[in-house]
């Protein structure tokens, strides 16, 4: 990265495809919006003899989120399980990379969960389009399918403690904390199952920490989504049990 002379920066696997208008495409949106960082959306493209995975041929991106905004904000706009860590899935403006010091950790693997996070939070304009540059080859012998229990393991708990430690001298609001901390709960449980025979006694205790905040949250989003349900359909139980005219004055407030 240093020797780049570039305005922009884009990561791309040695073994993955990026489409024909691409680079055009990113380079006349990053500079049309003035972004720091640009967001985009992928599909997978398989090895002959490569069964399709459903979890592969699910979207890169569900959603699009063409506003130009700071990236605390975009998290907190992101529907769950709408942030994707790969840096195959960003287009970098070079001088916002070097002001905020980002960087990767050398053959650590899960290094994007970290270094993707921590660039989002640190963006100043950033937008997402539901637009496919990025073609994800899909092979047998990869190194994330091959690599041992314990190159994965520190992979997570270095992206931990790299959030972790970010994390520490930031305030965001309340709904983006919530967020992060699901996400740090989440690396925690991505690494238990690399766990060895006899872990360590205080990972295990973070990790059981992790397993009963994500359970606590899920708990709390779907009594919120019950809430949410019980106000929607409110007036239509009104409705059928006491008539429309009784309906509309509870509703406005006045007689009807």
């Amino acid at each position: 990265v240093r020797a780049v002379t570039g305005k922009y920066i884009y990561f791309l696997d040695s073994d993955d495809l990026i489409t024909p208008d691409a680079l055009q495409w990113m380079y006349e949106t990053a500079e049309l919006h003035k972004t720091d960082l640009l967001h985009f959306a992928g599909e997978p493209f398989y090895e002959p003899g490569v069964e399709k995975d459903p979890f592969e041929e699910q979207d890169f991106f569900k959603g699009q989120y063409g506003e130009c905004v700071s990236g605390d904000v975009l998290l907190q706009m992101l529907r769950k399980n709408d942030w994707n860590p790969g840096v195959v899935y960003r287009f970098y403006r070079k001088d916002f990379y070097t002001e905020n010091h980002l960087s990767f950790h050398e053959g650590v693997l899960h290094e994007d969960e970290a270094f993707s996070l921590i660039a989002d939070l640190s963006a100043k304009r950033t937008m997402r389009q539901n637009k496919i540059c990025y073609r994800r080859r899909v092979r047998a012998g990869s190194i994330m399918t091959f690599s041992s229990a314990a190159r994965h393991l520190k992979g997570y708990l270095a992206a931990y403690g790299d959030v972790a430690a970010f994390l520490e001298s930031r305030n965001y609001s309340n709904a983006l904390e919530d967020h992060l901390r699901r996400r740090l709960a989440c690396l925690l449980l991505s690494a238990k199952k690399y766990l060895p025979e006899d872990p360590d006694t205080t990972l295990l205790q973070r990790i059981a920490d992790a397993e009963k905040f994500i359970a606590e949250a899920e708990a709390a989003d779907e009594r919120a989504n019950r809430k949410f349900l019980d106000r929607l359909f409110a007036p239509l139980r009104c409705l059928r049990e006491n008539g429309l005219r009784y309906t509309l004055k509870r509703i406005f407030g006045k007689k009807s």
